[in-house]
């Protein structure tokens, strides 16, 4: 099934034409030389890579504020799905604007961390500073009375709160320290 021309140009031999082979068992067809259909499944490859880098790279939500103010939870962000509805914790708040960017001021989620989506990403955003309901009261590590009543109302006496968790914080070496007394999670650096 070869059809294949053989010329020889400055002493190297160039074959082309239309050639089958097997390799392993499976019949490949050509066309041109070999190394014209290595070119052709090279740019395939490297145009399968650049799409691939392009999906990857794909805007995702960012967020630039997500802090308690008066109260509620301020949230400001970017790269959402243009004109997109924005839902927090479940509720529709605000609609994406043209260029990808919303804002909105929410409830505080329980355990201060609230989920955030636009329809195309669901993402987790904690608001800080948030103390969570319910947040552990350490003991104060006295362990003597020294109040004169009957019964005893100081914390000596009554050592209420929870023990201190060893070690307090965690750096988890993502720009983020977990405190295991409040059971949160928090930006490193933040004041």
């Amino acid at each position: 099934m070869n059809q294949l021309n053989v010329s020889t140009t400055g002493g190297k031999r160039r074959v082309s034409g239309t050639w089958v082979r097997e390799e392993k068992g499976i019949i490949v067809k050509g066309k041109g030389t070999e190394a014209d259909s290595m070119k052709r499944c090279f740019r395939s490859l490297l145009g399968l890579f650049w799409l691939l880098g392009f999906v990857s790279s794909a805007e995702a939500i960012k967020i630039k504020v997500a802090e308690v103010q008066k109260g509620v939870a301020v949230i400001q962000g970017s790269e959402g799905a243009k004109n997109a509805t924005i839902t927090w914790e479940g509720s529709a708040v605000t609609q994406v604007n043209p260029n990808g960017g919303f804002s909105f001021n929410g409830v505080i989620p329980a355990d201060c961390v609230g989920t955030l989506s636009d329809g195309v990403d669901t993402i987790a955003v904690v608001v800080l500073p948030c103390t969570p309901v319910g947040s552990a009261v350490p003991q104060t590590g006295l362990i003597t009375s020294f109040d004169q009543n009957n019964p005893q109302r100081d914390d000596g006496a009554l050592q209420k709160g929870v023990v201190l968790p060893s070690p307090r914080f965690t750096d988890n070496l993502d720009g983020t320290i977990s405190d295991h007394l409040a059971k949160q999670c928090q930006l490193s650096g933040y004041s």
